[in-house]
């Protein structure tokens, strides 16, 4: 454990790890609207999917489900996603990471 951790019980370390994914899941979701607006491609491909169009994006971005939904659909195509880290030098394991901490923290609330 990283010095700053130690002493604070496994409820604070849970707390300060799914802080730390949440931003890390936001800063992923807007790389990804980044990358989809200069990949037409992408952004007909992701619009197409989820219903969803550009003018309602910003609204959407209010939403946690849309940022757990972004990892999501990054996922489920493996060239969108060797893409997309290609582009904007994301590591792929870094996604795969925020979406197991994403299904383990659902799991432990349910």
């Amino acid at each position: 454990d990283p010095l700053w951790s130690r002493g604070l019980g496994d409820v604070y370390k849970r707390q300060i790890l799914m802080l730390h994914n949440n931003i890390e899941l936001e800063h992923i979701t807007l790389k990804f609207l980044q990358f989809i607006s200069q990949n037409a491609e992408a952004a007909t491909s992701f619009f197409s999917i989820t219903g969803l169009q550009p003018s309602n994006l910003r609204e959407c971005c209010n939403e946690y489900s849309f940022f757990t939904g972004v990892i999501n659909y990054l996922l489920s195509d493996d060239k969108l996603l060797q893409d997309f880290c290609n582009d904007s030098n994301t590591k792929p394991e870094l996604i795969l990471n925020i979406y197991n901490t994403l299904s383990n923290h659902n799991e432990s609330s349910v």
